[in-house]
């Protein structure tokens, strides 16, 4: 309410300086202004008047006065009027201010609410919008659990064509393999027979031709020259050398025709096959040693035929003035995905080594490295280790180096689930 005081208070200050302003001005303007126009308006209605001018000036003046002193009290009388009305008028400003200070307060609490319903609105929208969000990604994760499926059930479906598909050629394959395997089968009866039926043929000729040989020797030997008995030994030895062949040839038609998977100890087997070779062994003075020899699934008849040779040819190939050593070891390996029983064996010498050049070779039949006046021999043992390796399943190799020895490995793999009780002895 003071507020409303102060300010009609100084606006009537200012009014009535305002006011006082103006009479000031309006006198002095009056003062200057009516004394000339009275003087003119005398001038012009009495012109023939013999009035001085001090008494006319004195009667302007008097005018002046009595219109400034009637000038004043007309403007205070209008001034209080003034008053009342800008009182009036001050009134109704301030009743209009407090209704509009009423409106912009009611205006101020609806924006007030209306930006609260905004912020609410947004959280709603902000709301929403997370939803929508992740409403996307949960749509977008569909559709890419839908791609994966469609794409691994047309794997699956283009799997089981192929799969279909190689069965049918397995099926072919399988049929392929069964005809193939009679026709082998037959043939290799039909080999057998015919190495029987021609070594024993050739076998008949031999004998005949060395017991003639002997004949000659026995009876005629004191009337034929030297040069005529010296013939007939080569006769005779190349007969004797002809028969071996022949014996070794149906020997290696006859690999496998009997064998029978059994369930045996190796390092019992070589040190049968050491007192074998026990009279061999005491004329070279050549020593044997073993290490790991594990149990194992094999063919024995046929393993130790492969012994025999590696070691039978570990003595004979020995380095002049050096007794011979010869080390024998095996260890399982691990299962591959064709045997679950695999071994692997060593056979280490310290003889005259092998020529890179012939370490494959050497496994063909009658494959010689050395001549007969060297080395004794037909050159066909190392020929039926490979052949009793394959029937092993499994590999054989050597490392060798000319002067310092030779090693020869090999594998032997079996499933021996596959084999039928019947097949399996000594287990």
């Amino acid at each position: 309410m003071w507020k409303l005081k102060l300010f009609l208070f100084l606006t009537y200050n200012s009014y009535f300086s305002y006011c006082n302003t103006i009479c000031n001005s309006e006198n002095t303007f009056i003062k200057f202004l009516v004394p000339n126009i009275s003087y003119i308006q005398i001038s012009q209605k009495h012109p023939q008047s013999n009035t001085s001018p001090s008494d006319t000036l004195q009667t302007i003046s008097q005018q002046q006065d009595d219109a400034i002193s009637g000038k004043i009290n007309s403007d205070i009388g209008n001034f209080g009027e003034n008053y009342q009305l800008q009182q009036q008028l001050l009134d109704l400003k301030n009743h209009e201010i407090i209704s509009k200070k009423k409106q912009i307060f009611i205006q101020d609490r609806y924006l007030e609410n209306q930006k609260k319903l905004i912020e609410h609105q947004s959280k709603i929208l902000e709301s929403q919008k997370t939803e929508l969000n992740n409403q996307d990604r949960i749509n977008l994760l569909f559709i890419i659990i839908g791609i994966l499926f469609l794409g691994f059930l047309g794997y699956i479906i283009k799997m089981g064509i192929h799969r279909r598909k190689l069965i049918e050629r397995l099926k072919v394959k399988n049929k392929e393999i069964v005809f193939k395997s009679k026709t082998l089968e037959r043939q290799n009866k039909e080999l057998e027979q015919f190495a029987y039926i021609a070594s024993h043929d050739l076998q008949e000729p031999l004998h005949t031709i060395t017991s003639f040989a002997d004949f000659m020797i026995e009876d005629y030997g004191n009337k034929i020259d030297d040069e005529g008995l010296d013939n007939l030994k080569y006769m005779k030895q190349g007969c004797l050398r002809m028969e071996l062949l022949i014996k070794s040839l149906l020997d290696y038609s006859r690999i496998g025709n009997e064998r029978k998977l059994e369930y045996i100890n190796s390092k019992q087997l070589v040190e049968t096959i050491i007192q074998d070779f026990n009279a061999l062994l005491l004329e070279t003075k050549a020593n044997i040693s073993f290490g790991n020899m594990p149990m194992i699934y094999a063919y024995p008849t046929e393993l130790r035929m492969l012994f025999q040779n590696i070691i039978s040819n570990a003595i004979k190939f020995k380095k002049p003035d050096t007794t011979p050593e010869i080390y024998i070891e095996g260890q399982k390996l691990e299962e591959s995905l064709d045997f679950s029983h695999r071994w692997e064996f060593k056979i280490k010498d310290n003889g005259i080594g092998i020529p890179n050049e012939h370490q494959k070779a050497i496994f063909e039949i009658f494959k010689r490295l050395h001549t007969r006046e060297s080395f004794e021999g037909t050159g066909i043992g190392l020929a039926h280790c490979k052949k009793v390796i394959m029937f092993h399943h499994g590999d054989i190799w050597v490392n060798s180096a000319v002067g310092i020895g030779t090693t020869f490995n090999f594998t032997i793999q079996f499933n021996p689930e596959d084999y039928s009780k019947d097949l399996l002895f000594n287990k």
